[in-house]
């Protein structure tokens, strides 16, 4: 049996899918492009002001976390301006709660060979969202809360 093609998966996808992932591409695509130019605390506030609107709308339907999940993931990986674990997190935090989760957005940190490497991820009830598994996110001290950290 052959592999579906990527244009027939996304063909098969519901209107509620499409919907989904065209919120998440438009968080990841904003949050990636100006990650370099915003602080944390103004980009995360952008993301949520952008993702407000589609509470209106995203309230009204149950939507499972790793549907969620998955819109975001999708979007990421297709994004024109490039997307790190911080760009998932933070634009993933924003579709979430227009969900109505409330989800935590974690920064960790690591040495290897004498190198620093930092890593960010979101959570939902200490599940791994996005950033994960728990494998690697078990790898990295966790050294910032953003959710009470004040920036």
């Amino acid at each position: 049996m052959k592999a579906a093609r990527p244009m027939s998966r996304f063909a098969s996808l519901t209107f509620a899918d499409w919907s989904l992932l065209v919120q998440a591409a438009l968080l990841v695509w904003v949050t990636g492009m100006l990650l370099h130019f915003l602080s944390l605390k103004r980009l995360r506030w952008l993301a949520a002001a952008i993702a407000s609107p589609f509470a209106l709308v995203n309230r009204r339907r149950p939507v499972p976390a790793g549907r969620i999940a998955w819109a975001v993931a999708a979007a990421a990986r297709r994004s024109i301006f490039g997307s790190t674990c911080l760009t998932k997190a933070i634009a993933g935090q924003a579709l979430f709660s227009s969900f109505g989760y409330r989800t935590k957005l974690r920064v960790g940190g690591k040495r290897v060979d004498g190198a620093f490497e930092a890593h960010a991820w979101l959570e939902l009830n200490d599940d791994v969202l996005l950033g994960g598994p728990r494998s690697v996110t078990a790898q990295y001290t966790p050294f910032l809360n953003l959710d009470e950290a004040t920036l």
